[in-house]
């Protein structure tokens, strides 16, 4: 909140205390607080919440993923996922998951400079993830130096007081195993934990001597005195790297392997340490790779840097439901994180197109906010694009039809109680042409697409670039007189085969369709 304090707050308990009793499915607008999210390079910052929802369901799904998280929602609510061929992490509706999908969740890489003033109920200093190391001499060895230099008092403080409450077992491997009977204290640990840098989980134990209890497991070490972050990265798209440009035997002889077991189906991942070799050696033959091939590479290097990890989805089941469920608005990103072991997820809303009878942007939100529809102006942000068509003259005399207008939704703005929108084309009659207002300055290609396909601002432009390369296409497909539906619909399919590029030029050959 804006006091700067940081709280681990179940989402019902947070969204339900803006909601009189049976109200639902309006959206309340939220000031001063910030929720966990990321940014468009995978990065862990703090977003602000613009409102939040709830509504009454009769079925969620309910997915287990790896670390023993488990995250219930709607069919309808979308998680974020990375797609293992394009390395592209996308949303993806709770409803088409699938067991070996992977949900995008975080370890963070660097740790702020900033300190927060407290995270948690009980008053943890979020510097004191003192609980997941073994012993105070490691505590004052090791974490002063890593996170904030915080006094030790504080630590040794933090630590004794945690220990009233979570008993630690065993520590081996580089891995610290807590235990505790309080399910809220084991979560907050696990989110303390990759706060901090440090991978964590969290299963549900049953046994003679602690009855039922939680344990947290946080990977304290890769080596002696160093994090973990147990970052995998798909491999598939490395492997596609290498056999569509012949790299194949320049392969060092210490990667070999990998070809091998991807190939045995015996691997499916590789750690961060072996994607960074693998980058290395790719770029090293950058001149030869292909458009595609390139694409992959920045996406992998982007991965890389980023604090993204990805958890497994072990089991998707659908169950009967008697309550509400809820959603929060981040403008920006649209994501926020979430789970008992964290996750992205995706504000609610998925593409939809309708169409509507009004005569400009004024008279549609007039219909749509008035009596009988009377949709919340505060809901008006979910849309994107408005555009607008009319019956017209040609100069020839025609009666044809023309998009007069298209409108980018930026949305609503609680100061003025109004919706704010931009005009990107506009139609001019005297030249029957449209003019696009939007180059350089479009709200939905730069804060939207570019955010949601991982684009970084200084390559803005390719945005651009595709949108021109895409209009060229469909302009020579009409010089070329290709206007039968069947004709122009298997030219679109050939782009996505070929890649628009290649498929523009074929097209300008005249041997696309052939």
């Amino acid at each position: 909140n804006e006091t700067g304090t940081i709280e681990l707050v179940n989402i019902g308990e947070f969204i339900d205390k803006y909601y009189d009793e049976n109200e639902e499915r309006i959206p309340k607008p939220v000031n001063k607080y910030s929720i966990l999210s990321m940014d468009e390079n995978g990065k862990v910052k703090w977003s602000k919440i613009k409102y939040v929802l709830r509504h009454k369901a009769s079925e969620i799904y309910e997915i287990m993923y790896r670390g023993k998280g488990v995250l219930k929602a709607t069919g309808s609510h979308s998680v974020f996922v990375l797609d293992e061929e394009t390395l592209e992490v996308i949303p993806k509706p709770v409803s088409q998951l699938k067991r070996g999908d992977l949900l995008v969740s975080f370890v963070k890489k660097h740790i702020d400079e900033q300190r927060p003033k407290v995270i948690s109920v009980h008053n943890a200093p979020l510097v004191s993830i003192a609980v997941s190391i073994a012993g105070r001499k490691l505590i004052e060895k090791h974490l002063t130096k890593v996170l904030w230099r915080s006094p030790t008092d504080i630590i040794k403080s933090f630590f004794e007081d945690y220990m009233t409450n979570a008993r630690r077992t065993n520590v081996r491997g580089g891995i610290a195993v807590y235990t505790t009977k309080d399910k809220r204290l084991a979560t907050e640990l696990v989110w303390l934990a990759r706060l901090a840098g440090f991978d964590s989980k969290m299963f549900e134990a049953k046994d003679r001597k602690y009855g039922k209890h939680y344990r947290v497991y946080v990977r304290l070490f890769s080596g002696q005195y160093r994090r973990s972050r147990s970052q995998r990265i798909p491999i598939k798209p490395f492997i596609k790297i290498i056999e569509k440009n012949g790299l194949v035997k320049k392969l060092p002889q210490t990667l070999t392997y990998i070809i091998r077991r991807y190939n045995s189906r015996r691997q499916r991942f590789v750690l961060g340490r072996t994607a960074k070799k693998l980058i290395e050696f790719i770029e090293k033959h950058k001149m030869v790779l292909d458009e595609e091939s390139v694409r992959l590479l920045e996406r992998a290097k982007r991965i890389l840097e980023s604090d993204m990890v990805f958890l497994e989805v072990i089991r998707v089941k659908k169950k009967k439901y008697n309550g509400y469920v809820y959603d929060v608005s981040v403008p920006g990103t649209e994501l926020f994180i979430g789970g008992e072991i964290p996750v992205a997820l995706h504000n609610t809303g998925h593409p939809v197109m309708a169409t509507f009878h009004a005569a400009n942007l004024e008279r549609l939100l007039q219909r749509l906010t008035n009596y009988p529809i009377q949709v919340p102006k505060t809901s008006l942000d979910n849309l994107n694009i408005a555009w607008f068509q009319s019956s017209v003259y040609s100069k020839t005399g025609l009666l044809v039809r023309r998009m007069i207008s298209v409108y980018e939704i930026i949305g609503y703005d609680p100061t003025t109680d109004s919706i704010a929108a931009v005009p990107v084309f506009m139609w001019d009659p005297v030249t029957d042409t449209h003019r696009f207002a939007g180059r350089g300055a479009s709200y939905l290609l730069e804060e939207k697409i570019a955010v949601m396909r991982g684009i970084s601002r200084k390559d803005i432009k390719l945005i651009y670039e595709e949108l021109d390369l895409r209009a060229k296409f469909l302009r020579t497909l009409a010089e070329k007189n290709i206007v039968n539906y069947y004709d122009v619909y298997r030219a679109i399919v050939k782009t996505y085969e070929l890649g628009l590029e290649e498929a523009y030029k074929r097209l300008i050959r005249g041997d696309l369709l052939t």
